[in-house]
């Protein structure tokens, strides 16, 4: 994934920050933790040119924060702190998925096992709280880092929540897309929406405005998240399909469940055939395409993705944003739903 042009004007400054958090941190566990940020190799050496990890959470925090009109400098510390969280949540969907690689490298628990990713996964944790309570350092009240720590707080269980819905999901056939939407709004819209309230929190704009701009990034999270689901099973025109652990491990994404839900009698049975299967085989995907494109499974995620955006969008009319604040969400928005 390549961000836009829009969102890298802020990655070096909050790359500086977030190496910033290291410095005083030495021992082999941290050495772990900047192998999973792109850092170090596997054998501990720092990487002259580190991997190329696109920081999404974090930058969309500090877009939020200069489209609201405040100073991009104050948000740093809250964007490293979703930063931390995100690798919270990447290290151990490895685990949980399987996944043998992250980033193009061997993952965490891959190169280290289990044990010690599940460590690693719990100290980007508590790492995120510790990196918002460090803006004492810069002068922000202690109520307005208690607000913070507990916007955090309230996305990261939210975030747990989804997750759970979705591990408990992959093996029921008997999911709506209502209660699709809800587990997405959770795993995945509560941390974006997390992203761009922390941003707009740090810009010192009132509450009101900073949960539009958390309700805003929930409806953007959740495009995001169809968007990624649709690459999943169909790829792209000049890519092969990505054959994702995500379709083999069961997951209910949003074009399996319609079809589960609205499809015909018969291509219910069919797509039951592979679904109440231990696992998917990569031979099984292109049976199941073939009942996705025959109801219109497709053409029916491509239009939530389009009606997630225009929610998005509308909400912003809510509240007061210069011409470039507007443009600059705007342009954010398009990216997350379509890349």
């Amino acid at each position: 994934m390549t961000l836009p042009s829009i969102l890298m004007r802020y990655s070096e400054s909050v790359e500086a920050t977030l190496r910033g958090l290291f410095t005083s941190h030495k021992v082999p566990l941290y050495h772990m933790m900047e192998y999973q940020l792109g850092w170090r190799e596997e054998q501990g050496e720092i990487l002259e040119h580190p991997h190329d990890v696109d920081r999404l959470y974090s930058t969309l925090c500090v877009l939020s924060c200069n489209a609201m009109g405040g100073d991009p400098n104050d948000a740093l510390l809250a964007a490293s702190a979703l930063e931390l969280l995100e690798n919270f949540f990447q290290v151990h969907a490895d685990i949980q998925d399987g996944n043998q690689e992250r980033h193009g490298i061997p993952a965490v628990w891959w190169a280290w096992g289990p044990g010690q990713a599940i460590n690693v996964g719990d100290a980007f944790q508590a790492f995120a709280r510790l990196s918002l309570l460090q803006q004492k350092k810069a002068n922000t009240s202690p109520d307005e880092i208690l607000k913070a720590v507990k916007i955090l707080d309230v996305a990261c269980l939210r975030a747990c929540e989804g997750l759970h819905l979705e591990l408990a999901y992959q093996e029921r056939v008997d999911i709506t897309v209502e209660m699709y939407h809800r587990m997405a709004k959770e795993r995945h819209g509560a941390l974006v929406g997390c992203a761009f309230e922390l941003g707009a929190l740090a810009s010192g704009i009132d509450d009101g405005a900073a949960e539009v701009m958390r309700e805003f990034g929930e409806d953007l999270g959740m495009a995001y998240r169809i968007r990624d689901e649709l690459l999943d099973l169909w790829g792209v025109a000049s890519t092969p399909l990505l054959r994702n652990t995500g379709v083999l491990n069961k997951k209910k994404s949003l074009p399996i469940v319609y079809a589960f839900e609205e499809g015909p009698i018969a291509q219910k049975r069919a797509l039951g055939n592979f679904f109440f299967k231990r696992v998917l085989e990569l031979t099984d995907i292109p049976v199941v395409i073939d009942i996705l494109d025959t109801v219109g499974a497709k053409a029916y995620a491509h239009r939530e993705v389009e009606r997630l955006f225009e929610a998005a969008l509308s909400r912003l009319d809510s509240i007061t944003l210069s011409s470039e604040g507007r443009h600059d969400l705007e342009a954010a928005a398009r990216f997350l739903a379509f890349g």
